[in-house]
């Protein structure tokens, strides 16, 4: 096993964890590492762990691609966008292979990749499980 000090951190550290669901004992096992290296890793990249415990988000800074992807490989997550300082929010997910957006007072509709980008370019962006979130409900 490598120590973590002799090896630059990984691009893909967020996108195996939250893209692709891994723990961090399988990020450490895909770099042979230890898990305090990948542990490391993760505070000096500002990776938030996952909390099923708590109702939870993370702020989002990824394009419509990385929309795409994320919701593609994870279907317990959902993209919300929300106006700055609180109030009007859009729910971004996918179904069926189709990207949408839900406003809380409107029904579910399918979007186009524009439109999410100008949602993650307009709002607050934030990666939240729907299990966490009784509002999400398409």
């Amino acid at each position: 096993m490598v120590h973590g000090n002799q090896l630059s951190i990984p691009t893909d550290l967020r996108e195996l964890y939250w893209g692709e669901g891994y723990t961090l004992d399988e990020i450490a096992d895909e770099y042979s590492v230890d898990i305090l290296t990948v542990r490391s890793w993760f505070e000096k990249e500002d990776i938030k762990k996952r909390d099923k415990n708590s109702k939870f988000y993370l702020p989002f800074s990824g394009d419509v691609d990385d929309v795409q992807t994320l919701l593609t490989n994870r279907d317990d997550l959902f993209v919300r966008c929300v106006v700055h300082g609180g109030g009007t929010s859009y729910n971004v997910y996918k179904e069926g292979g189709t990207l949408k957006a839900l406003k809380p007072s409107d029904p579910p509709r399918a979007v186009t990749e524009r439109y999410v980008q100008s949602l993650l370019n307009s709002y607050d962006t934030r990666l939240c499980y729907k299990d966490d979130y009784r509002s999400f409900d398409p």
